[in-house]
This record gives structure tokens, sequence and C-alpha cells, in this order.
């Protein structure tokens, strides 16, 4: 197949290494001129978008939100086009649109309020005394999302981000923090239809240190399970909105994060990613028994998803400067420039998908573009030897001064899992959470020590 992906950073270059491997012809435009090293030497590159429709793809992939202009442009060509739409862009970049459609569509939702102003929000604070997470429209980077742990908390980071020019004039949102577990569930659409097969939940660990410490970076590790054509979390979220999905002809992935209330044990809508997880998508295609370029060619055609096995992991390997987050491109290539071109030991260790690397001097090397050298995937029928699995691969793996949520990479997701087990989300039919016979330990009872921060 010929396979066209627009890629706005990169992101998604794991992906093309495998589909390229499978023995398909990927040519991949990258929209960020300062971030063309990755995977240079390793994959086809086009220089624009028009030279890439010339090759004439089968399908055209989008890696990232901001494109939809573009895609529906290709789509009104006659091709088939993946993950990327001005209505997805709205969606999930206007955080206030987001939030209509979910009350519109019936999704319950924490009290939202948007604001042009910082005075404004602090004003807003001061009179409901209430906790709040902030979220910037346009897309911004996960650090500029932040849950407080009071009022006070929240005014202090309010007045720090004005002062130094994080909030410059861009709208945001003020959400309720509701205490509860929280978790993303995710659906595949062949334009506006539903793929029910490709129903799946991810918990990830979204802080930079151990013991969710430090910098939000989006996703250190992920956990993904796949259902079997139903689930409790879609039929409460998603599926409510499948008649404006299906007017809107959707065709990609949708993603909904909630946080399941404790005590009524209702979902609560947070936001919508209509678009490619990183890096839930490389945890959830470890686990298909159909190749990545045959599995997009199912959602851009209609087709059932079939699966090797029921549960997905995924542990980021980094280097510095990592996690330093850089709005301006051109800036962040000088900042990152400096870990270019270290050795990258165990590159072609299976199941460890390449993102931040190149080929040069006919070795692999790392490319200088984000610090993330790539994600070491395990899967398996239980949650245990499918972590296991991750953390054998990063092992294969060297890099200098290379990092990772290595120990208690997946302990948050595990608590959450157990608190949504209890509340009865988590209908899995002979799902083995953990290893040997599946036996569930439940992960709320203190006197149980966590199976997952094991050195084994």
């Amino acid at each position: 197949m010929n396979i066209f992906v627009v890629s706005k950073s990169g992101d998604s270059a794991a992906l093309w290494h495998r589909m390229k491997s499978e023995g398909h012809n990927v040519f991949v435009y990258i929209k960020e001129p300062d971030m063309r090293d990755v995977a240079e030497g390793m994959i086809e590159k086009v220089s624009s978008i028009e030279e890439g429709m010339k090759k004439n793809p089968l399908y055209v992939l989008f890696d990232m939100s901001g494109m939809g202009k573009e895609a529906d442009e290709i789509r009104k060509q006659g091709k088939k086009v993946i993950g990327a739409s001005e209505f997805a862009d709205k969606l999930e970049m206007d955080r206030s649109y987001g939030v209509s459609v979910a009350k519109q569509y019936g999704l319950s939702v924490p009290e939202t309020t948007e604001f042009k102003t910082v005075e404004e929000a602090i004003n807003h604070i001061k009179k409901t005394k209430g906790t709040f997470a902030i979220k910037i429209d346009n897309n911004k980077s996960e650090m500029s999302s932040y849950v407080s742990k009071s009022p006070e908390d929240m005014i202090d980071y309010l007045t720090y981000s004005k002062e130094e020019g994080k909030i410059d004039g861009d709208t945001f949102i003020l959400q309720a923090v509701i205490s509860g577990a929280e978790v993303s569930t995710e659906g595949w659409f062949c334009e506006g239809k539903p793929i029910y097969s490709g129903i799946n939940s991810t918990w990830e660990t979204k802080k930079f240190l151990a013991a969710e410490l430090g910098q939000r970076t989006g996703a250190e590790t992920s956990v993904v399970c796949h259902y079997d054509g139903h689930s409790k979390l879609y039929d409460g979220t998603i599926r409510k909105i499948e008649p404006l999905l299906k007017y809107s002809k959707w065709t990609g992935p949708i993603d909904v994060n909630v946080i399941v209330e404790e005590k009524s044990h209702k979902p609560y809508f947070l936001e919508w990613t209509p678009r490619l997880g990183y890096s839930a998508i490389y945890a959830y295609t470890s686990i298909l028994n159909i190749g990545i370029g045959e599995f997009f060619r199912r959602i851009a055609f209609g087709g059932e998803i079939t699966y090797k096995n029921r549960w997905g992991t995924s542990l980021k390997l980094s280097v510095p400067p990592y996690p330093v987050d850089i709005e301006d491109p051109k800036m962040s290539k000088v900042i990152y420039g400096g870990s270019a071109g270290m050795v990258i030991k165990g590159a072609d260790t299976k199941d460890f998908l390449l993102i931040d690397a190149m080929k040069k001097k006919n070795r692999i090397v790392t490319s200088g573009t984000t610090g993330i050298v790539g994600e070491a995937v395990g899967r398996s029928d239980s949650l245990l030897d499918a972590w296991k699995a991750s953390k054998g691969v990063f092992d294969k793996v060297d890099v200098p001064n290379r990092g990772g949520r290595y120990l208690d990479g997946i302990d948050d997701a595990w608590k959450r899992i157990g608190k949504l087990r209890e509340m009865k989300y988590l209908d899995i039919p002979n799902a083995k959470f953990w290893g040997g016979g599946g036996k569930f330990i439940n992960p709320l009872n203190k006197s149980n020590p966590s199976p997952l921060s094991s050195k084994e």
C-alpha cells in the first residue's frame, strides 16, 4: 500500500517504521521545519502535502490536531483521510465548545467557566471558593494544564502564569475538581460509522517523576485495555455523540477523558481527543493481530479490528533535556539539538518503537528534536505480564542518560482500575488483571503491596 502521513512534529514516527517494516510504501510530510530530522535516512520524506498527494496514496493519516483545513481539502478530492478535520480541531482546541457538545448530548460535566483574563478568573475563584483545574485553548502543551490543591493554590498559579507570560491573551477554562477515578475511553469511526470492535480504555501516568511528581508530560506510561465490542464507559459517553460523529462523517479515533465520581459512580466529562493519543496509540497497536498499515486501512474503508491480547502497555524512554517543553519549534530544536547523535544501543530490539531517532553513518542515533527516544511496549492477556514485558524491552535499550517511569510506571493506573472495578465499570468477562491465574489483588486494601512496583 502507498501510505501518506501528514505529521505536525513527528509524533507518530514509530508507526511509520512499523508500517514500512510490513512492506508498505510510506512517505511523510512533517509540517514543522525544525522537526524534520525525525526519521531522517529511515523514512521517505516529501516537501509538501501536494507532493505527497501526487504519489497516489491509498489513504492519508494525520497524526495531530490543528491541520483540519488541510485534511478537509484532501477529502474533497475523494481521498480517504484519517484523524483530522476542522470539526475535530474545534472539538479539541476550543475547550468551551467541547464542553458545550458534551452537555448538549447528555454527558455530565463538572462546573466549567470560560475566561479571557486572569483577573476575571481570580475573582471567580474568590467568589466560589472552589478548587479548579485550568485548561488553555488552542492545544497548548500539557505543561499549561494545572490541577490545583486549593482556591489559593490556583490563584497563585494564575498570578505566576500571567507574570511569566504563560497566559498571553489565550482563552481558557476553569473546571471544578472532582474526586474519583480518571480514565480515557476510545472509539474508532469510518465516515461516521462506529467500529465497535475497536473500543478500548487507557490509563496514563501523566507526570515525569515517580509517585506522579514533577512536570506534566502527557503520558510517561500507558495501559490500554481492549473491550469485546461493548463497554459501560463507552455507552455512557461516546455512544451519546454518535449522531454528531455520523453527521460530520468522522473517520479516525475519538477519545473521551472522564472522572468517574466516587460517591455517585457517575462519569464526568473532562475533554475530547479526536486524534491519535500519545503514547496510548503505541500500547494499543501492540495488541493488534493485524499490521498497523492494514489496521488504518480498515479504519479508512471500514472493517473489523481483531486482537492478539487484552492488555497493552507502553513505557517511554527519554533523554535530557526532556521534559523541557518549548512551544516554539525553532527554540525547541536549539534546546534539544545538543542531544542529537547519541547511538541508540538495542534500537532494533523487538517491541521498542523508535521516535526521536535518525540514521547517520549507518547507525541509529538520536535526532535531537523532542528527547523521546522511543516507547517500550508489552502485551499479554494479563495486565501484570504486559507491564513486565514493557520493562523487559526497556532493559535491552541503552542510550546515555536514559530515563523512564520504570519502577512505578503503572501503580497509579492499577489503583484507578481497582476503583473502577469496585464501581462495576470494567465489565470484561474473564479478564486477567494480573499474572498467573489472574487473581485480582484489591489495590484499595492498604495491606496489599502493589505487585507492579517490584523489581521482578
